[in-house]
C-alpha cells in the first residue's frame, strides 16, 4: 500500500495512493510503503528514478551495505523492534530513502512507533518541514529509550 503524506501549512495530510494518478501528488514530503506490491515498487521506481528494495532484498542486506549513497539519494536499512505492546518482541526490516525533496519509507510490518509518528505529524509538524527534518525526527521516535 503506498501513503502518500503532503505538507499542508504546519501539518502533514494522508492521502492513499489512486491507481489513476500519475506522479506524486504536489508537496508530497513523505512517502510510506506498507507490503508494497511489486508493481506499487515499480511505480515508484519509475516516477523516482530510485531502486525500492523487496522484501526479500532488505532481509539479505548485509552490515556493511546498510547505509550507501547513490546520486543525491541515501538508503538505509536498518532493524526496528515491533511487537512490545502485544508482548511478543520482534525485530523487523525497514528501509528509508532521502532525497532533498522526499522521504520513503519501506516496510513489512505494522509498527507502532509509525502509527505514532504519522499521528504526531498529521496534528503538528512543528518546524520539521523537510524531508531530512522529517527524517530526524522519525528516527527520534524509533528510538526507545531504556
Amino acid at each position: 500500500m503506498i501513503t502518500y503524506y503532503i505538507l499542508s501549512g504546519d501539518r502533514l495530510e494522508r492521502r492513499q495512493h489512486d491507481d489513476a494518478q500519475r506522479g506524486l501528488p504536489p508537496g508530497t514530503l513523505w512517502i510510506d510503503l506498507h507490503h508494497p506490491t511489486p508493481e506499487e515498487e515499480r511505480l515508484l521506481e519509475s516516477h523516482l528514478q530510485v531502486n525500492i528494495p523487496t522484501r526479500e532484498e532488505m532481509a539479505e542486506i548485509e552490515d556493511s551495505s546498510r547505509f550507501y549513497e547513490d546520486g543525491n539519494v541515501l538508503y538505509m536499512t536498518t532493524s526496528v523492534v515491533g511487537g512490545i505492546t502485544e508482548h511478543r518482541p520482534s525485530t523487523e526490516e525497514v528501509t528509508f530513502v532521502l532525497s532533498e525533496k522526499w522521504l520513503i519509507t519501506v516496510r513489512y510490518a505494522d509498527l507502532r512507533s509509525f502509527r505514532e509518528f504519522e499521528n504526531r505529524c498529521i496534528r503538528q509538524l512543528d518546524a520539521n518541514r523537510s524531508s531530512t527534518q522529517l527524517f530526524a525526527l522519525m528516527m527520534d521516535s524509533l528510538v526507545i529509550p531504556i
